[in-house]
């Protein structure tokens, strides 16, 4: 990888350096709840603070694992920041997990700390029975005297003495400190603790005695001011060490901690700047939640180019219209179902007034599905200035893998023509590629994957120093790729007269143009660079099925590449639903349905839905005895005194969703539509007893436009 994208001190939290030195008395963070603001110097000294705080009152070391449940907040920010600042790793849960899946993923990692805001605060008080690991929580956004446990008049919130972190098992043994302690004890202490190393506290500026270079000397960097908490940074890693796991779901449903360094997520961030043109006079806002990996790398993407960040803790879809006029919005990341709610939020404001436009908006970067051509032009009129941009990518990737421009009004302007979709990167990316060949005959379309319905999504090319390839799949593969199978799909073919690269090589970024290029066969997506995680922790079994030895990443989705190096992706190879944004698998649904008396048998898929990308749906086969009530009430069945002993008892909708929750599954994994099979019927199942996903969903599909013994929900 080329040193100027990521240099050899790789280090997320080289990112303060550059907020101190070009927005020292300039508001970074805004909290639109409560009008909290942290400017660049502020933000540098709590994360400083915080980060030995951590390790004189919780004994936090390097490579220990420090878990976070909490909505969108500066303190968020400061938590992504302090926790690998000091060599820990920080693992965000999902706050829209059920306790079950929290509990899952603490054991997993195996974390000491758990961060909990006033919303997440139940789970501390559950997840401690259930995880051993847990020695201490820290409850953020609560003042001292609400904690159960503080004493506000002990020694620990004024005097961090040596001893609390000379030795962490007496420190976690000590009668005297509690379970739960406020976020802000941790940053007075640490301000404490660097004072006395000898500072001078100056309200929240320093000025320090002992400071050593940071970065190191032998970077390109230019070294910070002496009246700075960076010098207190210890940054204990290296680029190539842990600073995130993000969690992601498994196969059977269970998350994956995947694992990324420092690199990864500095390649992400830059790759982000570049494809995007995030500059320092954008106000961001943030939506996505910052518990998945879309939400961190732009937070981070933001922080480098030193830019205003707003945090809203919940994405209310009443509420962006005022969100984006009041703090005057010129960039944010959203999935079409954000999208969808606010194209209906604003056409329903007032019976025949025209919507609401929002033209200071420079750039919306739209991740987590595919967005229909329908949903595009309405969001096309929302943001009639906006360079509009879709990303392909996943966790595992630490984000993006791909971005595509649908339409850049700046350069249509400059060219003098109405925009119209684009398929090149934007000018802050890398050089156009050149102009192709005269077109050859067109060649055979690429051959769909199961379905002669295929529809491809156009995702674009791959970010800097990111490797794309695809690989067929073997004759015997027993997971054959399924179509898209999505009338909503964004794009046509660009260009439906070029041939195509071959597809089992590879170059760094498949930008040029081969002068004989064969129809491609269908295959994988694989990506391979800095951006890749390491791993799974803890599952090395499931590792080096998703990573070869040479690092290639599978994807699991299926695509070709067209000539010009862009990328289309058919559908999925694994069997999972990505509805809203989030990825739900077909497992973990069939499980929980199951659990009600009445099922015998369940297959999940993913049927298309104009909102949410694609709904969560069930095909169910009932015991004998139960009848189908559709969406309306259960019945017990009757007790013979009116004639009706023998008849059968009715499950509805509303059942299954009570049966799954208390199965355990999250609220947005539960089936927003279920068809019952007659009696006598049984699962499309192949030969050897595998689920036909693809019969599955016709069949599905079918009886919602038939009206047959479906019901429909929505969550």
């Amino acid at each position: 990888m080329a040193d100027h994208l990521c240099p050899p001190w790789a280090h997320v939290c080289h990112v303060l350096q550059s907020l101190e030195q070009r927005r020292a008395n300039s508001v970074v963070t805004v909290d639109d709840d409560s009008g909290a603001t942290l400017t660049g110097s502020q933000l540098v000294a709590d994360v400083a603070c915080l980060a030995r705080g951590l390790e004189i009152l919780c004994g936090v070391a390097p490579g220990d694992r420090v878990c976070i449940a909490a909505l969108n907040s500066s303190a968020y920010v400061q938590w992504l920041l302090a926790v690998p600042a000091m060599g820990a790793i920080l693992a965000p849960l999902n706050h829209r997990w059920s306790l079950g899946e929290a509990a899952s993923a603490v054991q997993q990692v195996g974390a000491t700390v758990l961060v909990v805001d006033a919303h997440m605060l139940p789970w501390w008080g559950k997840l401690r029975p259930l995880c051993p690991s847990l020695r201490l929580g820290v409850v953020v956004g609560v003042c001292d005297s609400s904690v159960h446990g503080w004493c506000q008049s002990g020694e620990h919130s004024s005097c961090p003495s040596e001893e609390h972190g000379s030795c962490r098992s007496k420190e976690h043994n000590s009668p005297l400190l509690p379970t739960l302690i406020p976020m802000n004890a941790l940053i007075q202490a640490g301000r404490l603790a660097i004072s006395e190393a000898g500072g001078i506290v100056q309200c929240r500026g320093v000025t320090t005695r002992h400071a050593t270079p940071w970065p190191p000397a032998t970077s390109t960097c230019p070294p910070a001011a002496s009246s700075s908490f960076l010098h207190h940074l210890p940054l204990r890693s290296s680029p190539q060490q842990i600073a995130l796991l993000c969690f992601t779901s498994g196969t059977t449903g269970t998350p994956k901690a995947a694992a990324l360094s420092h690199t990864a997520l500095i390649t992400q961030s830059m790759a982000k700047m570049a494809c995007a043109g995030y500059k320092h006079d954008d106000t961001f806002l943030h939506v996505a939640p910052l518990c998945h990996i879309g939400g961190i790398s732009s937070l981070l993407a933001m922080l480098m180019a030193c830019a205003r960040n707003i945090l809203v803790p919940r994405f209310l879809p009443h509420h962006l219209p005022r969100l984006l006029s009041l703090h005057r919005i010129t960039a944010l990341i959203a999935v079409p179902a954000m999208l969808t709610d606010l194209v209906g939020t604003c056409s329903g404001k007032q019976p025949g007034a025209p919507a609401p436009t929002f033209p200071l908006v420079r750039t919306l970067l739209v991740g987590g599905g595919a967005m229909s051509q329908s949903l595009q032009r309405q969001v096309e009129a929302l943001f009639p200035c906006a360079q509009l941009m879709i990303a392909y990518g996943m966790t595992e990737a630490a984000s993006s893998i791909t971005f595509a421009t649908l339409r850049d009004p700046a350069a249509a302007a400059t060219c003098g023509s109405s925009p119209t979709p684009t398929s090149t990167a934007s000018p802050a990316s890398s050089p156009p590629p050149p102009p192709p060949p005269p077109p050859p005959p067109p060649p055979p379309p690429p051959p769909a994957a199961s379905s002669s319905s295929s529809s491809p999504c156009f995702v674009g090319f791959p970010a800097p120093h990111v490797q794309v390839r695809i690989a067929p799949l073997p004759p015997e593969d027993p997971h054959p790729p399924r179509s898209h199978d999505n009338p909503h799909s964004p794009l046509p073919h660009p260009d439906l007269h070029s041939s195509l690269p071959p597809t089992d090589q590879s170059s760094p970024d498949h930008r040029n143009p081969s002068a004989h290029m064969p129809c491609p066969v269908v295959g994988e997506v694989l990506t391979r660079g800095p951006h890749v995680m390491g791993g799974y922790w803890g599952r090395p079994e499931e590792t080096s099925a998703a990573l070869s030895p040479d690092g290639w990443l599978h994807t699991g989705d299926m695509g070709w590449i067209d000539f010009s190096g862009q990328l289309w992706l058919l559908g999925r190879r694994k069997e999972m639903i990505k509805s809203g944004g989030e990825n739900v698998f077909c497992a973990e649904v069939e499980e929980a349905v199951r659990a009600h008396p009445a099922v015998a048998a369940a297959a999940a898929a993913g049927v298309p839905d104009e909102r949410m990308g694609e709904a969560v749906s069930v095909l169910l086969v009932l015991k004998p005895g139960w009848e189908w009530a559709g969406d309306g009430a259960s019945c017990d069945g009757g007790d013979g005194n009116d004639g009706s002993a023998t008849r059968a008892k009715r499950v509805s909708l509303t059942d299954l969703h009570a049966a799954c929750q208390q199965h355990g599954l999250s609220r947005y994994k539960l089936p927003r539509v279920a068809v019952a099979l007659p009696q006598g019927q049984s699962l499309p199942v192949t030969a050897l007893g595998k689920v036909k996903r693809a019969a599955v969903r016709d069949a599905i599909v079918t009886a919602m436009q038939c009206g047959g013994q479906s019901a429909r929900a929505r969550l």
